[in-house]
């Protein structure tokens, strides 16, 4: 499920951008074995961020703070964590605080860690190595396409840092947001947290 959630909410703010003639694609260099050890790096990278970040200092932070405070501080840090990359804006850092908004809230409402680690790390991957664009300011070396972004148009295709640092991922990310709010949730159990307290705050 977290693999299907980060293909199609990259498949949609990337549509936004191609439809708004925000970026342009062509056909990409690549070895399918390359692209396999991409894939298995950045499942690898997005699992150890996710354990750092949402399962050690946000889980820790709810028994202290509570859930809310918790899962904002989580999103904090994740931001900041990237505030050094190159081409970072101000609304780069909004779209990495609302990833990790997203991904601290399926953390609580999964009681797991495994939904946020497949769809934070095959985000990258569809960023970098299926639509190449730059993730979070670093360019891919093998794509399955090769994606120019239009001149003069950073607001929406996030310019040198990437589609994160744009507002067609903005919209993507508030769509997923309002979904997951909206959807039925079968279990509030929150990992090493009280459950009552988790329960009641989200």
């Amino acid at each position: 499920l977290g693999l299907v959630a980060g293909l199609l909410m990259f498949g949609i703010a990337f549509l936004i951008m191609y439809a708004s003639g925000a970026v342009s694609v062509s056909g990409g260099r690549f070895s399918p074995a390359f692209l396999a050890l991409y894939l298995v790096a950045f499942l690898i990278q997005g699992a150890s961020e996710e354990i750092l970040v949402r399962g050690y200092f946000m889980t820790s932070l709810t028994n202290s703070t509570g859930a809310g405070s918790a899962v904002v501080c989580s999103a904090l840090l994740f931001a900041a964590m990237h505030s050094g990359n190159a081409g970072v804006s101000f609304l780069a850092l909004f779209n990495i605080f609302l990833f990790g908004l997203l991904l601290g809230l399926i953390t609580f409402r999964t009681g797991s860690l495994l939904l946020p680690m497949a769809l934070h790390g095959i985000w990258n991957f569809a960023e970098g190595n299926l639509f190449g664009t730059a993730v979070s300011g670093l360019r891919p070396g093998h794509s399955v396409l090769i994606s120019v972004l239009a001149e003069g148009r950073a607001t929406t295709n996030g310019g040198d840092f990437g589609p994160e640092g744009g507002a067609a991922v903005t919209i993507a990310l508030v769509i997923a947001l309002a979904v997951f709010l909206l959807l039925p949730q079968k279990n509030t159990k929150t990992p090493d947290a009280p459950q009552n307290e988790t329960a009641d705050e989200l």
